[in-house]
Formats: structure tokens, C-alpha cells, sequence
């Protein structure tokens, strides 16, 4: 053998190892071919492909397999950071979910795992219910090759575990509030009396920015003929806050503490606001050393 023919049978050998089907002797998924990013859109359900979009994935691989007329995509990203990994995976797959080891969750039509800012999912584009354990293999062995990362972010432990749905934990890179972007989100959903409600607390790197984004947010909501009305603090001069009736019928919120930024969306009403309010502060001293450390 040559050091051309050499060169030429690794390289097959090397593709044979990365374009394998999935299965055993008796299932056959078969790798149908290697797509692009812009050939991937086209297989996301319902809307999810344009809320994947706002997570900024970076692909790394997407391939499309064939199980006897059901395709199934898998997919492997990387992220900016931990965080938006985490969000990503939330996307697909959080409330309510079935969980395996190695941090892989999944929610029909999709399995995803998390390593670090990698995040490695499957879905079956033309068959919602579809599940393989050979697809949650896949997904497993991707992500063994991903690098481990960081912790997540101490502003999520500010979220209240009372009264909090399963599962619901989501972190969002930017959301929109009464028009003002606010960036850097961690939240949950929570049964509160007959109302679904929902908890979104941001993390800045100033106290400026929250102050101007609660500022701003109150007096868009006053703009829009909205109630607003302000609340005491709660630990002193630091923090502030208003609430106001929504046009749903509940109670809608916004603080501002330091270098976090709360939204309280859709409460029954402002004095079961104000205990979640408290329940917040009091997951905040949980994590004191790092709530209070300057950003």
C-alpha cells in the first residue's frame, strides 16, 4: 500500500466512523444524508424555528435519518454561553418532561442534552410521537465529545421554588416587556390561586440597568393607561417597585434590586405578588455570598 492509498483508506475509514447508521441487526435507522443550516429550517415544528433562532446556535453537525419512512433529525449546537445552552434546552423540551441520566431530557417531539454550552437534540420532523432508545444513544454519545463547562448562573436560585410548576424552569437571552428589552433571564411558571403566573429575574453586571429598565417599563405601562402604582420596599432604599391591573385580569409587576431585574406576570393579585416578592428576597439570602458580591 501506498502513502496515497494510505491517506485515502483513513480518510474512508474516518467518514465509515462519523456517517454510521443507528440501530442494531434488527432496527435499521439509516443516515439518509448531511443537512445545512438553512436546509434545517424547514423541518422544525409549528414555530419552533424561529424561537431556536433568538438562541443564536452555532451547528455543528445536523443529520437526517430514515426509519422505514420516519425521518429523524439529530442535531448537535454550541452556544454562547452555559446559560443559553440551558435555555435552549429548555425550549425543546421543559414542562413537563421525562429525564434520563447524563442531563437529557425529553418532551415529544424532542430529546435534548446539555454539556456545558453544547446542547445535542432529536426530533422526528414527520412523526410528533416518535421515540428510539437508538436516538437517545446518539444523543448521549455526542455529547460525551462535548467539553464540560461552568456552573449556571446564581440568579436562577433567586427564583421561588413555592407554588413553582414542574419542570418549568426556562432562561431567555432577551424578552420584551410593555416594548423594553430586557436581557439575561432566568424564569419559572407558578400555579398562583386560579392564575398561571410567571416569575422572570435578570442579572446585570451594573445597578444602572436595572433601575432604567424598571423606570422605563412603569412608565410605558402609565403611557398605555395602565394603573400604575408604586410598592414600599422591602430591604430598604435599594429596591423599588410597581405593579399594576393587567387586561387579563391579573396582577402585573416590575423591581428592580441592586443588579437584578424582576417581572412578575399575570399574579391574582398584588398581596400574593408581594409574597412571591418576599419568597424571592428569601431564596436570595440562600445565595447571599453571591447575591451580594459586586457583579
Amino acid at each position: 500500500m501506498n502513502r496515497r492509498t494510505g491517506i485515502l483508506a483513513i480518510i474512508l475509514a474516518l467518514n465509515s466512523c462519523t456517517r454510521k447508521n443507528l440501530g442494531d441487526e434488527n432496527i435499521k435507522i439509516l443516515l439518509e444524508k448531511e443537512l445545512t443550516v438553512e436546509t434545517l429550517g424547514v423541518y422544525w415544528h409549528n414555530d419552533d424555528a424561529a424561537s431556536a433562532k433568538n438562541f443564536e446556535p452555532s451547528y455543528k453537525s445536523v443529520r437526517l435519518y430514515d426509519y422505514e419512512g420516519v425521518k429523524v433529525l439529530v442535531a448537535r449546537a454550541d452556544f454562547a454561553d452555559e446559560n443559553v445552552a440551558f435555555g435552549f434546552k429548555a425550549l425543546l423540551t421543559a414542562e413537563p418532561r421525562n429525564v434520563f441520566d447524563s442531563d437529557t431530557w425529553y418532551k415529544p417531539p424532542y430529546i435534548a442534552g446539555r454539556t456545558g454550552k453544547t446542547v445535542v437534540f432529536a426530533f422526528s420532523p414527520n412523526q410528533v410521537s416518535f421515540y428510539s432508545p437508538y436516538v437517545l444513544d446518539a444523543v448521549r454519545e455526542l455529547l460525551k465529545s462535548a467539553p464540560a463547562g461552568g456552573e449556571l448562573s446564581w440568579h436562577r436560585e433567586v427564583l421561588p421554588r413555592q407554588n413553582r410548576f414542574l419542570d418549568a424552569e426556562f432562561y431567555l437571552p432577551q424578552e420584551y416587556f410593555h416594548g423594553v428589552a430586557v436581557e439575561n433571564l432566568y424564569g419559572a411558571k407558578y400555579q398562583i390561586k386560579n392564575s398561571i403566573a410567571r416569575i422572570y429575574v435578570g442579572r446585570y453586571a451594573d445597578e444602572v440597568n436595572p433601575k432604567t429598565r424598571r423606570e422605563t417599563i412603569a412608565r410605558t405601562a402609565h403611557k398605555q393607561k395602565f394603573k400604575v402604582m408604586d410598592f414600599p420596599g422591602k430591604v430598604g432604599p435599594q429596591d423599588r417597585g410597581s405593579w399594576w391591573q393587567n387586561n387579563k385580569g391579573g396582577v402585573d409587576g416590575v423591581m428592580a434590586y441592586r443588579w437584578l431585574f424582576f417581572y412578575f406576570s399575570n399574579f391574582s393579585d398584588e398581596w400574593v405578588m408581594e409574597q412571591m416578592i418576599q419568597e424571592c428576597f428569601a431564596q436570595m439570602y440562600r445565595v447571599r455570598e453571591k447575591a451580594l458580591a459586586p457583579p
